[in-house]
């Protein structure tokens, strides 16, 4: 419940009196809620993206959309999968946990490493791909996850390609 008052000439003050918790707790709860309203409006919002473009014959990087998701090519598991081949290579990469895709991401440091690099990251000790829950989650599920790339190219180009076709398969 909310109450206001305006016996202070200086402005309208609100204090709140929140059943069974505290104010921090319920700024929590509220905000947490607000954040995940946005992560569904974006979801939602990207599916809407990739069924037009894809519906409309967009390109980018000299292909449609359609010929893009046609370029999806299986690697392998993340934990033993040979990331040599691909250490100048960049583009978008997805990840299988029995069968049900749960991640996609990108790979764009064409100079430095590409997808060796990248998905390294979520097979080493260190936290280097672990700073969020998803890179947490590729870390612990690394000997079940199927890992599926799309290869856009070896430079900023074929980066800036991987970074909107990340956007368009979210």
């Amino acid at each position: 419940m909310a109450h206001f008052t305006t016996d202070k000439p200086e402005g309208l003050a609100l204090f709140f009196e929140v059943k069974g918790g505290s104010l921090i707790s319920f700024l929590e709860k509220l905000f947490n809620g607000a954040l995940k309203a946005v992560e569904i409006f974006e979801q939602q919002a990207a599916k809407t993206a990739y069924q037009q473009a894809k519906a409309n014959g967009s390109s980018m990087g000299g292909r449609t959309i359609s010929q893009w998701d046609g370029q999806w090519t299986r690697i392998g598991v993340l934990e033993t999968v040979h990331l040599t081949p691909y250490n100048r290579y960049v583009g978008v990469y997805r990840a299988f946990l029995n069968g049900r895709l749960v991640y996609i991401g990108r790979a764009i440091e064409w100079n430095n490493g590409g997808f060796r690099k990248r998905l390294s990251d979520y097979r080493r000790e260190s936290d280097s791909a672990r700073k969020h829950n998803s890179g947490k989650l590729m870390y612990q599920n690394r000997k079940e996850l199927e890992i599926e790339i799309i290869i856009t190219g070896t430079d900023a180009k074929a980066a800036e390609t991987a970074a909107l076709l990340e956007k368009i398969f979210i």
